[in-house]
């Protein structure tokens, strides 16, 4: 098996720190992710903060060299043919631009957001494909096994048309609850347009730029109905919940993921009249696996131009979604069309 020569630009959460939180029993960080992934050996990483250097040797057990303080240099001297991108969203796209230049470079894998609007993303996805290199964007959990679940009895319909998904989440659009977002379009598609109204009594910073919540509602291009609650007056108040209502039945996610129920209507007496069916719930227990280690393996079998399950498209339409939702509340609530 061909190994991956594979790098990391950036050390702060996504890039290293997650996975130092002995909580978070699976993987987050791209660092572990390619450190432990039998097909990529992680050879260099990036950060102007040489205080991060002793942290990630010690952690990695790697060797000085592969340690870089800037991307020009990393390139030219680890010849990386995958190359993780978790430096601050604003300098996204002029990392990508070098890191493009890079005749080694097969493979980018992006935090989310790939830009800082959807205009940029979508300068992203052209750098790439000029290049023919695989894209993904970090919306890990497309390749989550509970989500992967769901969507599989989606498109079986084992209970009929999806009809409606909800979701309830906490603060800043473009961080947190823009996951939310993606998975809302993972399992229902497309979204037509959007209504909705941005938090204004807090709002988070994130590198320099304000990141809003909001309270929002979504028509579908399928015809099912969508609303995402995602404020809260701290990132530190989470909520990761979403609720799929079908013709035959619900599926609520709970504590993002750790808990799934699945309900269907029965035949088994109600209070409400003998003509009635109910909801029967059915608690359902499904394996977790390492999703990151998944993304890995999805990024790296796609062939050009085959895209991975989380790519610069669905990337660009979570932002043309919030983008909707401001220009909404901007316009006290009308509905704005999704381009």
């Amino acid at each position: 098996m061909t190994v991956i020569r594979a790098a990391v630009i950036g050390l702060g959460q996504s890039g290293f720190f997650l996975d130092l939180d002995p909580a978070r029993k699976e993987i987050w960080s791209h660092s572990k992710a390619i450190a432990e992934h039998e097909k990529t050996n992680l050879v260099a990483v990036v950060d102007e903060d040489r205080t991060k250097k002793s942290l990630i040797d010690e952690y990695h057990s790697l060797q000085k060299s592969i340690y870089f303080e800037n991307i020009d240099e990393m390139l030219l001297t680890a010849k990386p043919e995958f190359v993780s991108v978790c430096s601050p969203t604003p300098t996204h796209l002029e990392m990508i631009k070098k890191i493009a230049s890079c005749s080694s470079v097969r493979y980018v894998f992006c935090e989310k957001p790939v830009g800082i609007s959807p205009e940029e993303t979508n300068a992203i996805i052209s750098i790439c494909n000029e290049r023919e290199i695989i894209l993904s964007s970090n919306y890990m959990r497309r390749w989550d096994s509970k989500y992967r679940y769901i969507k599989g009895v989606i498109e079986k319909k084992k209970y009929g048309n999806l009809l409606a998904v909800n979701a309830n989440g906490a603060t800043a659009l473009m961080t947190s609850a823009s996951h939310l977002i993606d998975l809302m379009i993972y399992f229902s598609g497309s979204i037509e347009e959007v209504s909705g109204s941005k938090q204004i009594n807090y709002v988070r910073r994130v590198h320099g730029i304000d990141d809003y919540g909001a309270n929002a509602f979504f028509r579908f291009k399928n015809g099912a109905t969508g609303h995402l609650k995602a404020s809260s007056k701290s990132p530190e108040y989470y909520m990761f919940e979403i609720d799929l209502q079908f013709e035959l039945g619900r599926i609520e996610v709970k504590d993002d993921g750790n808990e799934i129920i699945e309900s269907e209507f029965k035949k088994v007496g109600s209070n409400s009249g003998s003509d009635y069916m109910s909801l029967v719930k059915n608690e359902r227990k499904i394996q977790n696996n390492q999703r990151l280690l998944d993304a890995i393996s999805d990024i790296t079998d796609c062939k050009f131009p085959c895209k991975p399950i989380s790519n610069g498209d669905n990337a660009l339409e979570v932002q043309k979604i919030i983008q909707g939702i401001m220009k909404s509340s901007d316009m006290k609530g009308a509905f704005e069309k999704i381009g």
